[in-house]
């Protein structure tokens, strides 16, 4: 569902006609991806497909592109297991710039990786030997980027790291929980120091390490990261109910929000607006507060926060903060966070605060649960458009709804009036056809168009080019494997394996970083590379 700024109905965007396979239909979808020109793509995982609404569309059909009633597998397809051809309960997948296709294959233990065009897979990270379809230079290990010498608390080891963030330059931030710490290390780094000079394989503590605790150079249980532009580390410290600064070399932090004047309550969701304006999500509190930045950044459009800036100390409650509960000023648990460039906040359930409002619009559901148009029913993810549009997944009523900027209420449309959806993934049942899915839990669209669907029970990743007219067995132009970049040598912690995998990224040198959780590391392999060299942990 959607609404839009002053709106107290929704526009059903994506289902709402009952739970079915139908096109007009929804059954439990648990993820939504609204592209730039308007068109939605929802990951219908109960009908084991991802449907397509272009905007403006009167009905839906069974489609990529112009026609395709089956798409291109990218990634496995020929039954659970480890061969090249095939995956093991995939959870995740990033396509880059390029239309490289990367997977995080959990049930392999490794990462595999499809180049565009390409004709087969090779194993570039892992794996068994496997042929080639072109030359490739280094080794079939990976870069343990952090962690990996077990569950501790060292420079070389992280405890259940819970958050990953790269910048522009290739430092890697790891939210190290456990440890109460945020860890940094610099691309290059050979050896540890407390500064990571060039080369380290140990860590710098950028924010805590000094044991759990409320000293301004300890953390308790820190739970969200954002590092902007300077290096500045910002950590939600959630365990002492208050927001940190670590500017870049510091030994201690400085508290920016915290407080009883601030009266933080388990934060553990951290963003900043377009003005610097700081939002903290409480999930203690049920509510998100906005601390507003005491003078204007003097740079540009891009945020670039100066190392000694001050917010005001007492925070503003923009979205709940009247008790747990379903009423327009209440919310129930929040657990994330998205701020527009118009400093409105929604969140959760969905509520929005527009700048300067006292209370917040109901801007989805809020009329207790049901199916509705006013309604929703578990509700768990949410989009804005750069148009202003709100898209939620309403889960309990297996719809997407949608709400136009100005609409006074809701409609069972996709654009301007469609009522059906395209369905750009399986849609023929469940089961392992070129034109079906089993179980699908994730979608990425790229900028072409071009949509990707990670198949979790078929243990495959598909493709769907827009406009294709059927699918086949292939990475770009008839692959049928796949490239491993990560594991893929059974479950363990050596440099050529992976335990687990949990979180992908991909900078834009195809560098890519896995979060391997149960090992307590984080990994990296350089493209092209033959041998695994750890940055955190083990030699």
């Amino acid at each position: 569902m959607k609404w839009l700024e002053g709106a107290r109905e929704g526009i059903i965007v994506a289902g709402g006609q009952g739970k079915g396979n139908g096109l007009q239909q929804l059954s439990n979808p648990n993820g939504i991806v609204v592209d730039q020109i308007g068109t939605i793509y929802v990951c219908d995982e109960g009908n084991n497909r991802i449907v397509r609404w272009v905007k403006g569309a009167k009905e839906g059909t069974t489609i990529i592109g112009e026609g395709a009633r089956e798409g291109i597998i990218v990634a496995g397809g020929q039954g659970k297991g480890n061969g090249l051809h095939q995956l093991s309960n995939p959870k995740g997948i990033v396509v880059d710039q390029i239309g490289t296709v990367y997977i995080c294959d959990s049930g392999n233990n490794r990462v595999m990786t499809w180049v565009k065009g390409a004709k087969e897979g090779s194993i570039i990270i892992g794996g068994e030997e496997a042929a080639l379809d072109r030359p490739v230079e280094d080794t079939r290990e990976g870069i343990i980027v952090a962690g990996g010498q077990g569950n501790g608390n060292g420079l070389h080891q992280l405890s259940q790291p819970n958050g990953i963030v790269v910048d522009e330059l290739g430092s890697i931030y790891v939210c190290d929980t456990n440890n109460n710490r945020i860890m940094r290390w610099l691309q290059g780094a050979k050896e540890g120091s407390t500064i990571i000079g060039e080369g380290a394989r140990e860590g710098s503590i950028a924010a805590g390490g000094q044991g759990k605790g409320s000293d301004i150079r300890q953390l308790s249980n820190p739970n969200g990261i954002v590092v902007d532009e300077l290096g500045t580390v910002y950590v939600c410290d959630s365990g002492n109910n208050r927001i940190m600064r670590w500017l870049q070399g510091a030994k201690e932090g400085s508290i920016i929000i915290g407080g009883e004047e601030a009266g933080l309550n388990e934060p553990i969701g951290l963003s900043f607006d377009l003005f610097g304006n700081l939002f903290a999500a409480e999930t203690g509190s049920n509510r998100v507060q906005r601390f507003n930045y005491m003078w204007r950044p003097l740079r540009g459009s891009t945020i670039a926060i100066p190392d000694h800036s001050l917010w005001e100390p007492r925070g503003i409650i923009v979205a709940g903060g009247n008790s747990i509960g379903s009423a327009k000023n209440q919310l129930d648990h929040p657990c994330g966070l998205f701020v527009d460039s118009e400093k409105t906040v929604s969140n959760h359930r969905i509520l929005e605060w527009l700048d300067g409002a006292s209370e917040g619009i109901v801007v989805a559901g809020g009329q207790g649960k049901g199916n509705g148009l006013h309604q929703l029913s578990e509700p768990n993810g949410v989009v804005v458009d750069q148009f202003g549009r709100v898209y939620v997944c309403d889960s309990g009523n297996n719809r997407i709804m949608s709400w136009d900027k100005g609409a006074k209420e809701g409609s069972i449309i996709i654009g301007e009036g469609a009522r059906e959806g395209i369905v750009v993934a399986g849609g023929q049942g469940k089961g392992n056809g070129l034109h079906q899915l089993s179980e699908p839990n994730g979608i990425v669209v790229d900028k072409k168009g071009t949509v990707y669907v990670c198949d979790s029970e078929n243990n495959r990743v598909m493709r769907w080019f827009r406009g294709s007219k059927e699918g086949s067995v292939l990475i770009g132009e008839g692959a049928r494997e796949g490239i491993v970049v990560a594991g893929g040598q059974g479950k363990g912690n050596g440099l050529h394996q992976l335990s687990n995998p949990s979180g992908i990224v991909i900078d834009e040198l195809g560098t890519v970083y896995v979060c391997d959780p149960d090992n307590n590391r984080i990994m990296r392999w350089i493209k092209g590379s033959k041998v695994g060299i750890i940055i955190i942990g083990d030699l």
